[in-house]
């Protein structure tokens, strides 16, 4: 949806003494919508697992538990109402969500207007924004509530709340679930795929000339086998990075990480 514009020389003022008293995350576009972007950024499937928006790799978190932060928070709607989030929920406009780059689906957090003292709780099913500065994208259910839909961006502090059941907020909501530590995870990039396994062959070859860890995951279809060709076998952000940069320089640009 259309950028929402900030009114009032007052307002943009003490957003601007709030964003020089802040650290705020790097340069990013939304994943979904923005209050200062009208375009979405890519589908993010499977985004437990480490993935990458514009060039950028990012890892979610295992353990969310003591988590807290301070940024600015947008909101997204209509536009995506109906439609599938990162996590594979339908986006309900008038619910109570939040997309954020690396908090664990499933997670409840307390999310604070810093301009009006105003708190709800919402649960993480997206991913995003991924625009300068912002921390969270807040369904338009939940900006109504802190009162800032006209406004569009606000500054917010975040906090997960506890795992304990006495401590979950009215109303239900979940507290923290339980997830797979995704930090500790085996992950390859696929090359290929190919229903002639003499195909995949050739390619394994090729690779294996100037790549270690390559080798064929053969899936059974409907119809015939498919022969995937896989290369390494990373485990940590900073290896997948790496073994990216590698299969880039020697040409294979169309490539996506898998889990084992």
């Amino acid at each position: 949806m259309k950028i929402k514009q900030i009114g009032g020389v007052l307002f943009c003022f003490i957003l601007c003494l709030f964003l020089s008293g802040c650290a705020t995350t790097k340069n990013y576009q939304t994943n979904t919508s923005s209050t200062s972007s009208g375009t979405p950024s890519p589908t993010i499937p499977g985004s437990q697992k480490p993935y990458q928006v514009y060039g950028e790799w990012y890892q979610p978190m295992a353990d969310a538990s003591g988590f807290s932060e301070e940024g600015l928070a947008s909101w997204y709607g209509e536009q995506f109402h109906g439609k599938k989030t990162s996590s594979g929920d339908i986006y309900d406009m008038h619910g109570l969500t939040a997309a954020h780059k690396t908090l664990p689906f499933g997670t409840t957090i307390q999310v604070t207007n810093m301009l009006n003292g105003k708190t709800i709780c919402v649960v993480v099913n997206d991913r995003g924004p991924f625009l300068k500065g912002r921390i969270l994208d807040l369904s338009y259910g939940a900006a109504r509530q802190l009162e800032f839909v006209g406004q569009g961006v606000v500054p917010v502090k975040i906090i997960t709340l506890s795992t304990e059941p006495e401590s979950s907020p009215p109303g239900g909501i979940a507290p923290i679930q339980n997830t797979t530590d995704f930090t500790k995870g085996v992950y390859s990039f696929q090359v290929g795929a190919f229903s002639s396994k003499e195909k995949a062959e050739k390619l394994r070859e090729q690779l294996a000339q100037t790549h270690a860890d390559v080798y064929i995951s053969p899936k059974e279809t409907s119809n015939d086998t498919l022969y995937r060709v896989r290369v390494g076998r990373c485990t940590d952000l900073a290896q997948i990075v790496q073994q990216e940069l590698a299969l880039k320089k020697d040409g294979f640009v169309q490539i996506y990480l898998v889990t084992e």
